[in-house]
């Protein structure tokens, strides 16, 4: 720009959007002709609620960070504390959790991040009270139960539910599926054999 000559450049434009861009066009706020000049190669980025399997290394990231930052000692979060993150829906998606992880890790007192560390908002979200079994937890729901089935038929429906959340989760990536639930390919491909999950197909 400014000068007389031209010069050749060899660029690569990268742009992102948290709009629908095809409905945008449809009601007349974004230009067609600009989308389809920049629409080569799209990639879709699904907010957090979506890949919760991202969650406990985006947690291990973030409280590196931080604690590094603060001069802090915590290198870990708790179960429960896990628990309370698994169970919201974080419309804020990352840049939430990632503020709420910076506040528990400047509110942490020791080397482990609590529940009550996270912040008010985030607790009443997901209706987590001190001294009680955290949301979604085992002792929660055992808690209700008035009579308990023989304990093979008990194990075997949350680990059903658990292997058929896992592949939900990873699209159906046995390898990713074994590795989020620690166990290996040959172990999984039994499991999933035996609760009649071979033909299950996942997006």
């Amino acid at each position: 720009m400014g000068g007389n000559h031209e010069i050749a450049v060899d660029i690569r434009l990268i742009s992102a959007t948290n709009q629908d861009l095809e409905s945008e066009i449809k009601n007349g706020r974004f230009r067609e002709d600009l989308f389809y000049r920049i629409h080569v190669v799209s990639i879709e980025m699904p907010p957090l609620r979506q890949r919760m399997s991202d969650l406990t290394d985006l947690c291990a990231v973030f409280i590196d960070r931080f604690a590094r930052d603060y001069g802090k000692s915590v290198r870990t979060l708790s179960a429960e504390c896990l628990a309370v993150l698994a169970g919201h829906d974080w419309p804020g998606n990352i840049r939430q959790l990632e503020n709420a992880l910076e506040r528990g890790v400047l509110m942490a007192q020791g080397d482990e991040l609590l529940p009550e560390h996270l912040g008010n908002d985030i607790l009443k979200a997901v209706g987590w009270n001190s001294g009680q079994p955290a949301p979604g937890s085992l002792s929660a729901g055992l808690a209700h139960l008035d009579h308990l089935p023989p304990l093979r038929e008990a194990l075997e429906h949350p680990e059903m539910a658990i292997i058929t959340r896992a592949l939900e989760l990873c699209s159906g990536n046995r390898k990713d599926v074994a590795a989020m639930l620690d166990i290996n390919r040959s172990t999984l491909f039994n499991k999933m054999r035996k609760y009649g999950l071979m033909d299950l197909r996942f997006q």
